[in-house]
């Protein structure tokens, strides 16, 4: 059956199952919820204003495009999405904008749970909750980019699987392939900190989920490994 023979309800339906609850999708994969953090995420912001740095490129060149994309400002516990560069890369790549700009969405959201996200509730007393924050934030600005950016790269991958594998229908299936699809042609543009291993998405997923708790709790314990750490972990 086509996508033009589908109601409307169906339509809802398979979008729900690939588009909704970006924020669900990523906490699921890392274990990491928001548990009374005082300073809540702000609403992502979708900016009207230039990417850093986009007025230097062109695809002739060669340049990060994850520079162009996004970025989590964890002073500001702020997400921003540059919809110029999105539409950008989108076309350097030739993939769908809207579901580049999911994928970006993901990544920066998994930035944010790392930073503020707990796998459970604080049971520290009031007076210890201030401390108790103040060292995941310290531990968040103390991980080096590499460890920070593998995180936010497996967790992306992770719930993008998840959503694939959880559909019940088999147009959502296919529809969360192409955000699969999409992202690695994204990595094969980015630069090393953003690039997982070869055949990740054929390993095991649960295993994989364990590795991406274990990263989550180095950082956590200020332990930043290198990008040839992570390998190793994740093989």
């Amino acid at each position: 059956m086509s996508w033009d023979d589908l109601s409307v309800e169906a339509r809802i339906e398979i979008l729900d199952e690939v588009f909704g609850r970006t924020d669900g999708s990523v906490q699921a994969v890392m274990d990491r919820y928001r548990y009374g953090e005082p300073s809540q995420i702000s609403i992502p912001e979708e900016a009207e204003v230039d990417p850093p740095g986009f007025q230097r490129s062109s695809l002739d060149q060669s340049f990060d495009f994850e520079l162009f994309l996004g970025e989590y400002d964890a002073s500001e516990k702020k997400i921003t999405i540059y919809k110029k560069g999105v539409l950008f890369v989108a076309n350097a790549i030739d993939v769908d904008p809207d579901r580049l700009r999911h994928i970006v969405l993901m990544h920066e959201y998994a930035h944010s749970l790392h930073h503020v996200g707990s796998s459970r509730f604080p049971e520290e007393k009031d007076h210890q909750l201030e401390a108790y924050w103040e060292r995941k934030h310290s531990a968040f600005r103390k991980a080096q980019r590499d460890v920070k950016e593998q995180i936010a790269q497996l967790a992306t991958l992770l719930a993008l699987l998840k959503r694939r594998d959880s559909a019940a229908k088999p147009e959502a299936r296919e529809l969360n392939q192409t955000l699969i699809d999409a992202f690695f042609r994204l990595m094969q543009r980015q630069s090393e900190v953003y690039r997982l291993p070869e055949g990740i998405a054929d390993g095991d997923s649960p295993r994989l989920e364990r590795k991406l708790r274990l990263l989550l709790d180095m950082t956590d314990n200020d332990l930043s490994p290198s990008i040839d750490h992570i390998r190793r972990i994740l093989e």
